[in-house]
């Protein structure tokens, strides 16, 4: 016997069927939400490096969950996926740059339960070793860091002096070794930079060079003439200095606390006829650094300053004074200019100089012209002009030579 469907029954029956599962379905999520969660679980990395800018957290729970951010204005949740057993948390945040870390508090709640969980994201300084190079002659330093995807490293500025070994890598452990070409034998450091470009993301990593251990002085030959005199040494320098020197003749004057930079000495007069030298050396305490010579030269004392006897010597081709016991001072008169005339008298010879032109306070080494006007019994018998350097004048004498030799002594 043959069954007729009928379809408005299996058409009554499937609505049936479905009422009764939306049914179940809404008093399963009704439950869901009110129930107290058996389980919540979160798992996932807590600590971010300075350059990563995520950090991912799975769910595990039976019931509604929610999550925030406590303390953490710096990161923000980018998006929260609930699935039937728990779901997925995506922090996002930006490279922290600074040179400390970032902290907050992940909270994630269901009914009465709440796991909390500290973040971290580390500073700069715990990324990139060192943060700053700092090198020393030509000494390899490393720059270190664990980057998370490909990078580069260029040199932005110091290509003159700085060396680097890499330029590229894929992410994972770098090494990059930076060294200069030469010492900086500058005053003071010279300073360059890096640029390292992870991603999208650049940073900058600054280069100092220090100053070769050095001294430097600002005169490395001293002339003087017989007498002497004080002079100073300006030294620079970026370690401890002993001064020395063999000669018995050039003397160190201990500075005070006014100018530990500047070193004076005194040369003494030289007596003899001869040039000598001698040689200052400053020398580093701990050998770091080379030594630096000041050399000093002092010429010979003028052979006429020998002859302490006034006269009139050397004219021309002979050597010779007129008169015996030389020429005697009668007469002096200060000019207004400053200039002096000294009238000399040599009694044996009945003759009369008179030199005028030139000023006796004047330093050693000063120029002036000489006129020489003579005078002997009977008339006027000389007449000359001199271009005369003075050579010196103590208390009682002056001693002044021209250009073709004649010297002149006065006695003052």
């Amino acid at each position: 016997m043959l069954m007729r469907h009928n379809p408005g029954f299996y058409l009554s029956f499937s609505l049936l069927l479905l009422a009764g599962f939306s049914s179940c379905k809404e008093k399963e999520e009704e439950d869901k939400v009110q129930k107290e969660p058996t389980i919540l679980q979160v798992n996932g990395s807590t600590t971010a490096s300075a350059v990563v800018r995520s950090l991912e957290f799975s769910v595990r729970c039976d019931a509604r969950w929610s999550a925030e951010l406590e303390g953490a204005d710096w990161a923000a949740i980018e998006s929260q996926t609930a699935l039937a057993d728990g779901g997925s948390i995506v922090l996002r945040f930006d490279c922290n740059r600074s040179g400390e870390d970032r902290t907050g508090t992940l909270v994630i709640s269901s009914g009465s339960k709440s796991v909390r969980k500290s973040i971290t994201q580390s500073s700069l300084d715990k990324f990139f070793m060192p943060t700053e190079i700092h090198l020393a002659g030509v000494s390899e330093v490393p720059l270190v860091f664990d980057s998370p995807a490909a990078w580069t490293v260029s040199i932005a500025e110091g290509e003159d002096w700085i060396l680097i070994g890499a330029t590229e890598g894929a992410s994972g452990y770098a090494k990059v070794p930076v060294k200069a070409v030469d010492p900086n034998e500058n005053i003071g450091d010279r300073s360059g930079s890096l640029t390292v470009t992870i991603g999208s993301e650049a940073f900058t990593i600054p280069v100092l060079q220090s100053q070769k251990d050095v001294i430097l002085a600002d005169n490395t030959q001293v002339d003087f003439a017989y007498k002497g005199g004080d002079f100073a040494v300006i030294t620079q320098s970026n370690v401890s200095y002993q001064i020395e020197c063999e000669a018995d003749w050039v003397h160190h004057n201990e500075t005070k606390a006014l100018n530990q930079a500047t070193e004076l000495f005194t040369v003494d007069r030289n007596e003899t006829l001869s040039e000598r030298t001698a040689v200052i050396r400053f020398t580093p305490v701990d050998g770091t650094a080379s030594s630096v010579d000041v050399k000093v030269r002092q010429e010979g004392m003028d052979p006429a300053l020998l002859i302490t006897t006034p006269g009139f010597y050397k004219i021309g081709s002979a050597n010779y004074f007129l008169g015996n016991n030389g020429w005697n001072l009668c007469s002096s008169v200060r000019n207004t200019d400053g200039s002096a005339e000294f009238r000399l008298m040599n009694r044996e010879t009945l003759s009369v100089l008179t030199l005028k032109g030139f000023d006796p306070d004047a330093e050693a080494g000063s120029s002036a012209h000489l006129s020489v006007t003579g005078w002997q019994k009977g008339g006027k018998f000389l007449i000359r002009e001199y271009d005369v350097t003075l050579l010196e004048a103590d208390e009682s004498l002056i001693w002044l030579k021209s250009e073709d030799q004649a010297v002149f002594i006065i006695k003052k």
